[in-house]
């Protein structure tokens, strides 16, 4: 909820930014990440321009998946 909460207010910073303020490594928030793309199905992208992830659409988290 934290990684959501930031994305959405465009205010992750760059990965490793984002790793220290959540505390957890770099290479978990690239499992985050990919977890809330592959799993969730979150429009999250990386802005160069912003410097954080922002989603390309109105995203929100969707917790209705399956297996």
């Amino acid at each position: 909820m934290a990684i959501h909460d930031l994305i959405k207010t465009h205010r992750t910073g760059t990965p490793k930014a984002l790793s220290e303020r959540i505390g957890v490594s770099e290479r978990t928030v690239y499992h985050y990440i990919r977890f809330m793309k592959n799993e969730l199905n979150t429009p999250v992208k990386w802005s160069a321009i912003k410097q954080s992830y922002v989603y390309e659409t109105n995203g929100d988290l969707n917790f209705d998946w399956q297996h």
